[in-house]
């Protein structure tokens, strides 16, 4: 692992953006202390398990975290689906929802729709699952 992702793992997992006067700056702080290119895999697992850990914190929006993410396309997504099913929370459902407002293969479309779904029916959050039945609604509304 690069020395700039072993930072950049550190310092995120040392940030508590729930009590932070200015989290979003933190994570741009964090996000500038890695090299240019692509991430590493264990960098992009940092930021989902950063989301998982502070599902109520101000990430921005979408936040230097998910702008970092979405250069990485085709390399983030599997991690992407892991987190949602493993613990949904609001910004990885908005992250699904922004792969669904992109031009995106019907097979990937149908995909994304059924782990919304999953989660509408089954999230233990009532919150969360109040959010992904949202995104599906919009989604399907937006094919109209």
């Amino acid at each position: 692992m690069r020395a700039s992702t072993a930072s950049f793992i550190e310092r995120l997992s040392s940030l508590q953006p729930d009590t932070a006067v200015h989290p979003v700056a933190d994570l741009y702080d964090a996000v500038a202390m890695l090299a240019p290119g692509p991430l590493e895999p264990e960098a992009i697992a940092a930021v989902f398990r950063f989301f998982e850990r502070h599902p109520a914190a101000d990430h921005g929006i979408p936040g230097p975290l998910v702008s970092l993410l979405e250069t990485q396309r085709g390399r983030y997504e599997r991690e992407l689906k892991a987190s949602v099913a493993r613990a949904p929370v609001p910004m990885t459902l908005s992250m699904v929802n922004r792969i669904l407002n992109g031009e995106i293969e019907e097979q990937s479309f149908a995909e994304w729709m059924a782990l919304l779904s999953d989660v509408a029916r089954n999230a233990i959050n009532p919150s969360v699952r109040q959010l992904a039945s949202e995104y599906l609604e919009f989604q399907e509304s937006s094919g109209d």
